[in-house]
C-alpha cells in the first residue's frame, strides 16, 4: 500500500490500527520492519518512527533489525535505524 501511493492517514493507519486490535492476521517484527522500510523508502519517516514505536520485539527481533537497519540507514532514515537498536 505504501509503495502505491496510499495516503498513511486516510487508508494505511486505519488498516494497521485495526490488524493490531485483533483481526486474525498476526504481525510479527518483520512486518513492522518492512513496513517501516517502505514508508522511508516513500520519504514519511515521521509515519516510520511511529510504526518503529509499536514493535512488539519478540525473542529474535534483534536478528531480524540487524538484517533491516542497513537498509533503512541507506533509504536516509539513520536517526530510525539507532533507535531500533535502542527498544
Amino acid at each position: 500500500m505504501i509503495k502505491a501511493g496510499r495516503p498513511w492517514s486516510e487508508e494505511v493507519r486505519p488498516l494497521l490500527d485495526e490488524v493490531k486490535n485483533g483481526v486474525d492476521v498476526p504481525l510479527v517484527d518483520l512486518d513492522y520492519l518492512q513496513l517501516v522500510l517502505e514508508l522511508v523508502r516513500a520519504g514519511k519517516t515521521e509515519e516510520a518512527k511511529e510504526v518503529a514505536a509499536m514493535m512488539p520485539f519478540s525473542y529474535g527481533a534483534f536478528l531480524a533489525v540487524r538484517h533491516y537497519a542497513p537498509q533503512i540507514v541507506y533509504a536516509g532514515a539513520t536517526e530510525i535505524a539507532f533507535d531500533l537498536y535502542r527498544y
